[in-house]
């Protein structure tokens, strides 16, 4: 009879989520995710295989989470740009780990398993739905079109988000950000 599992799947992951996130994949050692989880090697071994699968299960871990937010954020009501704006805003203002998890892991460029590149397909596909549909909805909520095509919009926001979070690990100041936020504003309050 073998012995009773003392931890969580789920609570592996949200510890060695941290773990990576603060050091990246490469900066991560076994040692360091026994320390981090109180998990020894074998039964990190047995539950996830490899440091790789650990790896891949925080990222779906951190885009199933990170999209709950996001929809949180964006169809906050009364829905408006504003939430645009918040969304924006939140890539600088992370405590603890800079940046998004999933940028941080394209920057670091150093796992490229299929499942990895697979999930962060599909974090982006998502991001784009998201904001393809609050923006259509924003438009609808306004009774006039955005400066901007819903499509060309979402690609904007997507790069000014990806580059607030590289920024934000690279040591970026607030005002910074702030500054691309208030010129997409400025852009968007147009009506001409």
């Amino acid at each position: 009879m073998g012995r009773k599992k003392l931890y969580s799947r789920e609570g592996v992951i949200e510890q060695a989520l941290d773990l990576f996130w603060q050091k990246g994949f490469e900066g991560v050692s076994l040692k360091d995710l026994e320390r981090q989880t109180g998990v020894n090697k074998s039964g990190l071994y047995k539950e996830f295989t490899s440091k790789e699968v650990l790896f891949e299960q925080c990222l779906l871990f951190y885009k199933k989470h990170q999209g709950d937010t996001l929809q949180a954020v964006l169809f906050k009501a009364p829905l408006s740009l504003d939430n645009i704006f918040t969304f924006l805003e939140s890539s600088y203002a992370l405590t603890g780990p800079k940046g998004c998890f999933i940028i941080n892991t394209l920057r670091e460029n150093t796992i490229s398993t299929d499942a990895v590149k697979a999930v962060i397909a599909d974090y982006f596909a998502d991001l784009r739905k998201i904001l393809m549909r609050v923006l259509r909805d924003i438009e609808q909520a306004q009774s006039r079109p955005l400066p901007l095509a819903p499509a060309e919009l979402t690609e904007l926001i997507i790069m000014i988000d990806s580059g607030a979070c590289i920024m934000s690990f690279g040591g970026a100041q607030a005002h910074q950000m702030q500054t691309a936020i208030t010129s997409l504003k400025t852009l968007l309050s147009r009506k001409d």
